[in-house]
């Protein structure tokens, strides 16, 4: 099979094939049979979508890493978008993850496609300043599409520590190829600035609303609007077009991460990220030109 799907080794021994294969074909997304799909991201698409709007598209997951043993169950997430091509980069905020570790995590998603990265930050207890230290990093200058994941527990979600709820959500969104295709469909082909499971299609963490519009004032000069009783995203997952993101930061200015409100404890999570998801949000709608609640934003 290897031999038939790759002519220019034809003249190879079997055992010779075997060795091109090991040392070579695997990083050069070389197939080994009619059916392999998995290397090469042009057959993957193919398969799922009759677009070809996938193809020359760039596309990444940004993850930040808080609990190892939660990156890990994201594993089958990480792999479906690896061997798509994707280029995940993880922000690791605990200092405990030693970095054998770290590059053993990466070497076991490569696939041929692109090689991952890793990078320590700041642990301000929220995904969002790894975000935000993506932007710096100027990991949004290209047009393409960016995943946001985040690898967090929370106690309000559940005696499993949020995993459930964090596999409810990304399950829909990159759960399989197809999954993610449909997802680049509604980014690329639709034009929607966010698409995000509506799995977690909810207010945020029951967090209190009114308390979220008020720290976005006081943070934030981007002030609540239009769409303040919509429905949004909230945290495990979604993805966006990188204009949204790269825009979003550059009107955002610097943001202190450590800061403290009284009005904290009403909460149930880390209000500067609830305000920060939020304000997104509603940016992303009105970069969009939306004139609703319900666009701009594509539930899968």
């Amino acid at each position: 099979g290897y031999r038939q799907r790759n002519q220019d080794l034809k003249h190879l021994s079997p055992l010779q094939l075997v060795e091109h294969f090991l040392n070579h074909g695997i990083y050069e997304t070389r197939h080994w049979n009619a059916k392999a799909s998995l290397l090469d991201r042009r057959f993957a698409w193919a398969i799922y979508s009759s677009k070809d709007v996938h193809l020359n598209i760039q596309v990444q997951a940004v993850a930040h890493v808080y609990h190892y043993d939660v990156l890990c169950s994201l594993l089958p997430y990480l792999r479906t978008l690896a061997r798509l091509g994707t280029k995940i980069y993880f922000f690791v905020s605990n200092e405990k993850l030693e970095s054998c570790v770290l590059d053993e995590l990466i070497d076991s998603l490569y696939t041929g496609a692109c090689k991952h990265e890793w990078y320590r930050v700041e642990n301000h207890g929220e995904d969002w300043s790894s975000f935000h230290e993506a932007y710096r990093r100027d990991l949004f200058r290209h047009e393409g599409i960016t995943y946001k994941i985040q690898t967090k527990k929370s106690s309000n979600l559940g005696a499993d520590g949020g995993l459930a709820w964090i596999d409810e959500a990304l399950g829909p969104i990159c759960g399989n190829q197809n999954a993610v295709s449909t997802t680049l469909e509604k980014l690329v082909v639709d034009t929607n600035a966010i698409a995000a499971s509506a799995a977690v299609a909810r207010s945020g963490f029951g967090a209190n609303p009114s308390l979220v519009e008020n720290l976005i004032r006081k943070t934030c000069s981007l002030p609540p609007n239009k769409y303040s009783n919509s429905k949004f995203a909230s945290g495990a997952m979604f993805a966006m077009r990188n204009s949204i993101a790269s825009n979003f930061y550059a009107k955002l200015g610097n943001i202190d991460y450590t800061q403290k409100f009284e009005e904290g404890s009403v909460y149930c999570g880390r209000f500067i990220g609830h305000v920060l998801e939020r304000a997104f949000f509603y940016h992303a709608l009105d970069l969009s030109g939306c004139g609703d609640n319900d666009h701009g934003i594509s539930w899968i």
